[in-house]
């Protein structure tokens, strides 16, 4: 929402003044800041489409790629608390980080999947999806890249059942647009970060 800010200005505030500039660049791929906010607010109608409301957590463990980006502003549009998960934690930190935080949603990379498949009846997570680096790529960058990774080995296989578990460009296969407005930005929550220690589990706190 246009309350909501990263780094003192948030995304409908860039895509209005500065909509054909430059916001994401990763690769071949280039995003103005209004197309950024366009494949933003479509994530946004997706998740709410899929039953995710306001106030509901949606938990992100991705590396620093253009669907990091995406699903951050994505997930605050749809009115969801985003909650960002660090790739590196393993069984016991997963179960206490989603058994803390309860999100209904997981936007995961298809590398992490086997780390997280086994432990699906744990996280109580209600929808997956899993997106691949290829899908912030453009052509033909992005066919060469899934044709590299089979080859390599670093392609998982992903048993998608359009339920539960949904690849990342199924979120976008929609023309409506979500842009959700807080009523009371003292009382919701924008960001629930969890920061580790070397005294036990990782903490969360909380951002308005």
């Amino acid at each position: 929402s246009r309350v909501l800010k990263l780094c003192g200005i948030g995304v409908d505030e860039a895509a209005e003044k500065y909509g054909q500039r430059k916001a994401v660049c990763f690769q071949n791929l280039t995003l103005t800041y209004s197309e950024l906010k366009d494949r933003a607010e479509r994530f946004a109608a997706s998740l709410q489409a899929k039953g995710v409301h306001p106030g509901d957590r949606v938990a992100i463990m991705m590396p620093n790629l253009p669907q990091t980006i995406i699903a951050f502003w994505g997930s605050l549009k749809a009115g969801a608390t985003v909650v960002m998960t660090n790739p590196l934690y393993m069984e016991k930190e997963l179960t206490h980080h989603f058994g803390d935080c309860s999100p209904r949603v997981l936007i995961v990379l298809d590398l992490f999947w086997s780390k997280i498949e086994p432990l699906r009846d744990k996280l109580g997570v209600e929808l997956f999806i899993v997106s691949r680096v290829s899908d912030g790529l453009a052509f033909p960058l992005s066919m060469l890249q899934r044709f590299q990774a089979r080859r390599q080995g670093n392609h998982p296989a992903v048993a998608f059942d359009k339920k539960s578990v949904i690849p990342w460009k199924a979120m976008f296969k929609t023309s409506q647009h979500c842009s959700y407005a807080p009523a009371d930005l003292d009382e919701e929550l924008a960001l629930l970060q969890y920061t580790g220690g070397t005294t036990g589990f990782s903490k969360g706190g909380a951002t308005r």
